[in-house]
């Protein structure tokens, strides 16, 4: 596994005991700073419980980044919210650009309508598993509703996109198979193939060849060839070659799975994702979920119908989780009417793309990316703490991706666009940003 591939669950522990070196040691920030951060992170997991627990306490308690964390949201989130300020306890309205509600459908009429109406019929949940009592005519329409939505024959639902990634991984391989995944791959999929513990190697960052040089060198090996990439990669915002992929996949009969977590209502000229923007039916198995674009919980393989029924009888995290509550699939459901009925709206949201970039180079910031994430690289003598709070104070509520979520020579600024985004708020964002990084 390469040094890039870390879990982002890390990330928040590592920036707050990097704020905590600083606060406490003045250390001048550099990359070693954060290594250091995850030595005593490490050294932290030895303790005992209590002792691991009372000394992480302490570690909080003595910096000011956690404030930053867990902002309290009053009311909906759309292109504006309402907070709570961690700093003085008054509410404040900030710009969002750390959402991934991609389309605006948090607040959208006729999904809020449509859950109130269903609610009534339906109640709010099912309380049992899928293969049980937990499978109504309304996950069943849903199901076949995304299997046609990503041209596929069939589709299952899990309880979120970790657990279908989890759950995938461990019914379809085997520890006589490999797995080779992109280095970028999501931390749900480096979980899952540890987890079961299949062998996997990674490939460096969108490189077919490289893709090539693993399949050479491992095809004889192992039974079966898994090979995993993103349909956007959700930290750098990029794409895939998929038709390169799929080259190789009729050369050496791997089994390719995307997983198109951030494609849903970005890629493809009515939003249906990677294979719609690509225009293949050969992408083996997609993942999907409902927490980017549709703003809910939950998530989807879909794939070809024999595949779909050998996961729901071998899948753990699918036979042992509870069915998705009515509430969400009526809500999903209801999502995708938007995405279909209002084309609009995938249009707007590349308008406001192409936007935000052109108002960032005219700054002197030249940034790219063909979906609704954009990374801004933060020059390394900025002070990463220090310019987070101003970006807060300034009323924009943007994310701060560093060390270990990013290698350690990356930090950036993580950019969310919705459709909902007005010029001006892309523009008074493009201004902060300058001006911060100047």
């Amino acid at each position: 596994m390469t040094g890039r591939i870390l879990y982002l669950t890390i990330s928040a522990l590592t920036s707050i005991l990097v704020a905590m070196n600083k606060e406490t040691i003045h250390k001048e920030q550099d990359s070693s700073e954060s290594v250091h951060s995850l030595a005593v992170m490490a050294k932290l997991q030895k303790l005992p419980l209590k002792e691991k627990i009372a000394q992480f306490s302490e570690i909080l308690a003595t910096t000011s980044r956690v404030p930053l964390f867990r902002r309290e949201i009053i009311g909906t989130s759309g292109n504006c919210v309402h907070i709570r300020d961690p700093f003085t306890g008054d509410e404040r309205e900030m710009l969002m650009f750390g959402s991934n509600n991609y389309l605006g459908l948090a607040n959208h009429p006729h999904i809020l309508q449509a859950v109130k109406d269903q609610c009534d019929k339906f109640g709010t949940g099912v309380g049992g598993s899928p293969l049980l009592n937990g499978t109504t005519s309304m996950h069943l329409a849903l199901e076949k509703r995304l299997a046609k939505l990503k041209n596929k024959k069939a589709c299952a639902l899990f309880a979120s996109g970790y657990s279908a990634a989890l759950g995938i991984i461990g019914a379809l391989a085997k520890r006589t198979d490999l797995v080779l995944m992109d280095e970028l791959s999501h931390a749900s999929m480096i979980d899952a193939v540890t987890f079961h513990r299949i062998p996997f190697r990674t490939f460096r960052h969108n490189s077919t060849e490289h893709v090539e040089e693993l399949l050479v060198k491992f095809k004889d090996k192992y039974d079966d060839i898994f090979v995993i990439t993103e349909g956007v990669f959700s930290m750098d915002g990029d794409i895939p070659d998929i038709p390169g992929l799929l080259e190789l996949k009729k050369r050496f009969g791997f089994c390719l799975l995307v997983d198109d977590a951030h494609g849903l209502g970005v890629l493809g000229k009515h939003g249906h994702g990677v294979q719609e923007h690509f225009d293949t039916d050969e992408i083996d198995i997609i993942l999907g979920t409902f927490s980017k674009t549709l703003a809910l919980t939950g998530g989807f393989v879909a794939a070809d119908k024999g595949l779909i029924d050998f996961i729901r009888f071998s899948s753990r995290s699918y036979i042992f989780s509870a069915s998705l509550p009515i509430l969400t699939i009526v809500a999903a459901s209801a999502g995708l009417d938007v995405i279909e009925n209002e084309p609009h709206r995938v249009k707007e949201l590349h308008d406001n793309m192409r936007f935000l970039i052109d108002k960032l180079g005219e700054k002197g910031i030249k940034v790219e990316s063909p979906t609704a994430i954009l990374p801004i690289p933060i020059p390394k003598e900025k002070d990463l703490q220090l310019i987070s709070r101003q970006v807060h104070e300034k009323n924009i509520f943007l994310n701060l991706v560093e060390f270990p979520a990013v290698s350690a020579d990356s930090p950036r600024f993580r950019v969310s666009i919705m459709s909902d985004h007005k010029k001006e708020e892309l523009q008074r964002l493009a201004d902060v940003v300058s001006e911060v990084l100047q």
